[in-house]
């Protein structure tokens, strides 16, 4: 709960900075916009604190995004948001969706949030968290994986109900319910986390993804079939945040190749990425593309420093 009132307090800040106030700390800048990105693996370790603690925007620099897709929203400019695996919002994007919902609402606009969620039972509880903020808005919630490439059926990974409730910890404090990923070794990374502490071995020599994994068959759609079938323009995207079970960087490029694709804001999570050389190719990219590059707990934030060139299709 502390957390929270951290981020709502830092949300107010940024609407301060509406008015000109502030700015809100950023974390750290990995690199620079228009500059050769080049870091070492090492910055990345394969081992970090519990990943799904403060996987979320959960610092100052929540502020400052608030504060700019505000007045993005009501500029008329990049009105779609696109979430990526979420599981479930969280509280502080809740917030900063509120703000954007009424910031479009103002001019008589409104705002499109596109969730790609693989996993079935999230998309009641998406939705109804996105129609108690009570604010219209276009919300599509679609049933499927984001993957390189397309495919009718293939098998998602996710963490056993039987474990969920043997450990109820993992699923209320950890988020354990949201862990899915196209790769099996994702999941076992995941669960190594906590190997030691609850013994989820059980003193087996096999693999803990083996013993506690559960197995779903998923669509999968292509960034570009995602944005062919579903009506998205990719000059209209505002913002990004993906969570794509270690395969974010790899999506991430296979995006940034459509042409008209630049948000003005890119989230993905770098710890447990599944190719740490595609990893740091993709933050070259980026950087190249414009972005500032930030590195925070579990995640890269990419913001664009220059307003994008393009207006998205009313």
């Amino acid at each position: 709960m502390e957390e929270w009132c951290f981020v709502v307090f830092h949300l107010i800040v940024g609407i301060a900075m509406v008015h000109q106030t502030t700015l809100p700390e950023m974390p750290k800048l990995l690199c620079e916009a228009g500059k050769s990105c080049h870091v070492e693996a090492s910055t990345f370790p394969f081992r970090a604190q519990d990943p799904r603690t403060h996987e979320h925007m959960s610092m100052k620099e929540l502020g400052a995004f608030t504060a700019r897709y505000t007045k993005l929203a009501m500029s008329g400019q990049k009105r779609v948001v696109l979430a990526v695996g979420p599981g479930r919002i969280a509280h502080v994007e809740l917030s900063l969706y509120k703000h954007m919902m009424q910031a479009a609402q103002k001019v008589e606009k409104q705002m499109r949030f596109v969730f790609v969620e693989p996993l079935r039972p999230a998309a009641p509880g998406i939705k109804k968290d996105m129609t108690d903020l009570g604010i219209p808005a276009t919300v599509d919630v679609i049933s499927a994986a984001l993957c390189p490439v397309d495919a009718p059926n293939v098998t998602l990974h996710v963490v056993s109900d039987k474990l969920l409730k043997q450990h109820p910890v993992l699923q209320y404090e950890h988020g354990y319910d949201t862990v899915a990923s196209l790769d099996e070794q994702h999941v076992e990374k995941h669960l190594k986390l906590f190997n030691k502490s609850m013994h989820l071995g059980n003193g087996s020599s096999g693999s803990l993804a083996g013993l506690h994994c559960e197995h779903i068959l998923v669509r999968c759609l292509s960034p570009f079939k995602l944005f062919d079938e579903h009506g998205l323009q990719p000059e209209a995207v505002g913002m990004v945040i993906a969570d794509a079970g270690g395969l974010d960087a790899e999506l991430l490029r296979l995006m940034l190749a459509l042409p008209g694709f630049q948000p003005e804001l890119i989230v993905f999570r770098w710890l447990f990425a599944q190719n740490y050389k595609t990893l740091l190719s993709s933050l070259d990219d980026l950087a190249q593309k414009g972005y500032d590059i930030h590195k925070e707990l579990h995640l890269v934030i990419a913001i664009l420093r220059e307003p994008p060139q393009r207006l998205d299709r009313e």
